[in-house]
């Protein structure tokens, strides 16, 4: 059975079933990621001191710490993204002058610490905690920022804390939203300005702010390009000035203006007029003044992120939280509008009219948060009584008290609905009718599926018949969001369908006795109200192929930009196993899709930085995630229906669920081998310094300034992080159920790890280098050398393809060699240090060498070792062995008969010459003398 839907961005808890019919899991309400929290300590100065008393009674170490890390690093970062290594911060309490500050240890920058002033905490009026929460969240966040390698701009630096402070409901009372001097004030006059960002150019904009300054010196230009439509935020400045100043000019109350007013402080600043991210803030009037003076009017009401934008308040904080923000916004605005009733004045209600709503946009405002509020309000109750662990569920006054909020709730936005087909006096258009329409169709499927999950049934009704009202609301709603994230392609209606709609969507088909072959899109195609004409007219106005087929593509632009087929069958490692679950096909061709996209991209844009590329996975990996959960709630379900493992489907899951989970660790594999670098950082080169923009005032060039070595060790830390979560991600594929049963696959995955562990021994190497410690770098290097001896890589990927956990054995030749040459390299170097550091302690010793200079003329002195000029030779002189040379063998030559040497016959002479001696009455033949002294052949 499908998982229980969540409306929107929030989850919904478990509905308790008859014990026939397994029953669903329950989700937290906090859409939120638990991030890896650092080692937290606290250290009073001074127990005795009466800050330290406040400082306990008011904050729990062990709750309140942990929650704030886990606020900043959600505001600052997705789970995905590259973060700070702080492994440690300690909060030091203690008497000084000032109120807080952020510095890291001298001998490791990685461990924080906080130090607060005491004597503040002591002063502290009224209720502390909320202030002491906000000190620590706006420390916390210079623990984990990026700043630029140190050379960002200090008031953007503060802005980013506040703003994170802002964000997490710490907000300080004595602040004011202010537009006055220049944008890098700092603190919360930065910090508004920020959300003023956030706001305008979407959710994420802090997020990407914040990573761009990760890597090089602070660029203000591109850095605030990058984050916010290429615009300059001298420029976006100005902006907000006008956007504060328009907003205190349509006041009605003058004395109760925007600018100077201090912002709840539990509530973050919204600019719930904001323009769309790729707005000019100048194309309309965000606040549609009553005073018709100007011609500019709002494309659209932006009813759809107005409730998205509030309902982000429940990430860092419960439904109950959420509906107190909600009265106090609805009581802001009614005073706004004249619409409050006064103190000791009975309640009469004030109906609005289209023409109220065409003349301020307030008024929808005022009908969106009275339906938000009631919504709150039910999913506040179901959460606090889904708790209950007495099997008992919901029943009795308490389902009634919930089914008649969501009633209210969507009661107010057919209201709504009703005032904006009124097109001439609301002069509302297409879009603001569908997304309202929307809305309430949510609304109205969330007060159905109350009615059929418990207690309020016909038992004359099938199921199907039943249900059928619940999958008839989230059927129109699901095809009106689909229709506007295929023409905008708008993140807000994304997270709609993948939150909220779709999942409710297959919970109502499951109760319906629907197939699960079916997919969700045929359902909700099946169960639109067609006979709505007019409906119809405006969905296909938006997109022609909301309720129907597209048309085969004809080209491959076509192919990459229309859906892929959606597949019945998946291989893994030659075993085919048929998708039993029409949510996971259309996962895996939503996978397909991104891969296409991802391959178009990284083959035109080869120069883009590795940020940008890495950037560009987020969709295969947001869409493979998406495959990897449909494929667990599928046999999740199976498993509540105690399917025997040896049933087919079963089976088939199973290998799906290997293939789907193993291709999601590959495409991270991809990310993390992109952000390491060329050739999976196999070299490291120094990065060249930035030119100044502004020449020199004596007109004289800069200097050429190498690469600090702070900086290199900096890089070649964050590559052994990456190696890291790639040797991790590598290990997780051997937890997967069924993995180790394959031998063979183990010993590929096992070579794989042994070839990113030789990578990341040879960067730790060469950090080794870059301290002079070249023993440690050869030990690394020939352990590098030994986890690549038995690497045996395939060649079966297509050269374009991405990079992912795939290795061709080009890689593993290139890694090998080059480790094999710097080896040799390092090897050398160290023999060299070696004969430096020999010669150094003899030269630190005077010492000399014993050998006469005679016998030393071929080699040149050891440095720091003195030549002894008066031992020249050795006197007196030793009988010692000579060498036998070739001339004493020449004289051997003549004596020995050697073998294979026939001997030569003396020839006679005829007669001797008169003046050659005579023996024995004869002439005797005397053999002419060769050779050096006449010795020789």
């Amino acid at each position: 059975m499908p998982a229980v839907p969540v409306y929107f961005q929030t989850a919904m808890p478990a509905i308790s079933l008859p014990s026939d019919e397994p029953s669903p899991t329950t989700t937290l309400p906090i859409r939120k990621h638990k991030f890896k929290t650092p080692k937290i300590r606290l250290h009073l100065d001074d127990i005795s001191h009466d800050g330290s008393s406040v400082f306990l009674s008011n904050i729990k170490g062990n709750e309140d710490l942990e929650q704030q890390v886990q606020n900043v690093l959600n505001l600052l970062y997705d789970h995905d993204t590259p973060q700070p290594g702080t492994r440690s911060v300690t909060f030091v309490l203690r008497a000084y002058q000032g109120l807080a500050y952020t510095t890291g240890i001298e001998l490791d920058e990685d461990h924080k610490e906080i130090h607060i002033n005491l004597d503040y905490i002591a002063k502290l009026k009224g209720e502390p905690r909320h202030e002491i929460l906000g000190v620590i969240c706006h420390e916390l966040v210079h623990c984990f920022q990026w700043a630029a390698e140190g050379t960002c701009n200090g008031g953007l630096i503060e802005g980013v804390a506040d703003y994170v402070r802002l964000n997490a409901g710490l907000a300080a009372k004595h602040w004011r939203q202010e537009a006055n001097g220049k944008w890098d004030g700092g603190y919360q006059h930065t910090g508004y300005f920020l959300q003023y960002l956030e706001e305008r150019f979407g959710a994420g904009t802090i997020k990407r702010l914040n990573q761009g300054l990760r890597e090089g010196e602070y660029d203000e230009k591109k850095l605030f390009g990058g984050c916010c439509s290429g615009k300059e935020v001298e420029q976006l400045w100005k902006d907000y000035r006008e956007e504060l100043a328009r907003r205190k000019s349509n006041e009605e109350q003058p004395s109760k203006t925007e600018e100077g007013k201090t912002i709840p402080t539990d509530t973050p600043p919204k600019f719930e007029e904001s323009n769309p991210p790729d707005a000019q803030l100048g194309d309309f009037d965000l606040t549609c003044s009553t005073t018709h003076e100007t011609n500019i009017e709002p494309t659209t009401m932006e009813i759809t992120p107005f409730v998205a934008t509030h309902r982000g308040a429940l990430l860092i904080g419960d439904y109950n939280v959420y509906r107190t923000q909600l009265s106090r916004q609805l009581l802001a605005i009614r005073k706004r509008l004249g619409r409050a009733t006064a103190k000791k004045e009975k309640f009469a209600k004030k109906e609005i009219s289209a023409s109220d709503v065409s003349s301020n946009i307030e008024f929808v405002h005022l009908l969106l948060l009275t339906a938000e509020r009631a919504w709150a309000h039910a999913m506040f109750m179901k959460t606090s009584h889904g708790e209950d662990t007495s099997g008992k569920g919901i029943t009795g006054s308490t389902r009634s008290h919930i089914i008649s909020r969501l009633s209210k709730a969507a009661k107010t936005a057919s209201q709504l609905v009703e005032l904006l087909n009124d097109r001439g006096t609301s002069k509302a258009n297409d879009q603001d009718v569908l997304e309202a329409r929307a809305y309430r169709s949510s609304l109205a499927g969330a007060e159905e599926f109350e009615k059929q999950s418990e207690g309020q049934r016909d038992t004359e009704q099938s199921n199907e018949q039943r249900w059928q009202p619940c999958l008839r609301s989230y059927a129109e709603a699901r095809v009106i969001y689909a229709a506007l994230y295929e023409r905008d392609r708008k993140e807000v209606y994304r997270d709609i369908l993948a939150n909220t709609i779709d999942p409710t969507i297959r919970y109502a088909a499951y109760q319906a006795h629907l197939s699960r072959t079916i997919a969700i899109p045929t359902i909700a195609k099946r169960y639109f109200p067609s006979e709505d004409k007019e409906l119809v007219g405006l969905v296909e106005q938006v997109d022609q192929y909301a309720l129907k087929d597209k048309p085969v593509p004809k080209n491959d632009e076509d192919k990459q930009a229309s859906p892929q087929d959606v597949p019945n069958s998946v291989t893994w490692r030659g075993r085919k196993a048929n998708i039993v679950d029409a949510s996971i096909g259309q996962a895996l061709a939503a996978v397909t899709a991104a891969e296409a996209r991802l391959r178009s991209y990284l083959t035109s844009n080869e120069t883009a930085s590795n940020r940008d590329k890495a950037a560009a996975y987020d969709d295969v990996l947001t869409a493979s995630q998406d495959a990897a959960d449909a494929t667990k709630r599928a046999t999740d379900e199976l498993e509540k229906e105690r399917v025997d493992e040896g049933d087919p489907r079963m089976q088939d899951l199973r290998v799906t669920s290997l293939a789907v989970n193993y291709d999601l660790i590959s495409w991270r594999v991809g990310r993390n081998r992109i952000l390491i670098g060329d050739d999976d950082g196999l070299s490291f080169s120094p990065q060249q310094p930035k030119k100044a923009k502004r020449p020199r005032k004596d007109g004289r060039p800069y200097s050429e300034k190498e690469e600090p070595r702070s900086r290199k060790l900096a890089r070649l830390r964050e590559r052994v992080v990456l190696y890291d979560a790639t040797i991790q991600s590598i290990n997780s594929v051997k937890d997967l159920r069924g993995a180790m049963r394959d031998a063979a696959f183990v010993t590929e995955l096992e070579g794989k790890e042994a070839y990113f562990r030789a990578l990341k021994c040879l960067n730790i190497s060469y950090s080794q280098n870059l301290l002079d410690g070249h023993l440690n770098a050869l030990a690394l290097l020939q352990r590098a050398n030994e986890l690549l001896s038995d690497l045996s890589p395939s060649d079966s990927a297509a050269p374009d393809a991405p990079p992912t956990l795939h290795l061709t054995s080009s890689s593993a030749e290139a890694a090998q060699k080059h480790i094999s040459a710097l080896l040799s390299c390092t090897h050398a170097l160290v023999e060299l240090h070696k004969l430096e550091a020999n010669a150094r302690v003899a030269a630190e010793k005077n010492m000399t060498s014993a050998f006469p200079l005679v016998q030393n003329l071929n080699a040149y002195p050891t440095p720091g070792v003195q030549v002894d000029l008066t031992n020249l030779v050795q006197y007196p002189p030793k009988v010692q062995p000579v060498p036998v040379k070739p001339l004493f063998l020449d004289v051997a030559w003549n004596y020995i008969d050697y073998p294979g040497r026939e001997k030569e016959v003396p020839v006679k002479a005829a007669a001797a010459p008169a003046d050659e001696p005579m023996v024995n009455g004869g002439q005797e033949d005397q053999p002419k003398k060769r050779g050096w002294f006449g010795f020789g052949r």
